[in-house]
């Protein structure tokens, strides 16, 4: 469900920068890709690290998903 879901790019924000955040929802729109397709077509951020940050219970615990990556 959260693969196809424009929300998740929020997750995403803190971590790719807001601009290409936005860049990979509309480019998810608009081509009718999933917004992981994108980031991982884009480079933005290797599979492991796009799995840590869209982990569902890293998006439903209050905070920023995958801080730890952060650093």
């Amino acid at each position: 469900v959260l693969d196809n879901s424009l929300g998740s790019v929020t997750a995403l924000a803190p971590h790719i920068g807001y601009a290409n955040a936005s860049m990979v929802a509309k480019t998810a729109l608009k081509e009718g890709k999933s917004v992981n397709e994108v980031v991982l077509e884009k480079k933005l951020l290797s599979e492991a690290d796009l799995l840590k940050i869209t982990d569902t219970d890293q998006m439903t615990t209050p905070g920023i998903c995958a801080q730890e990556l952060l650093k």
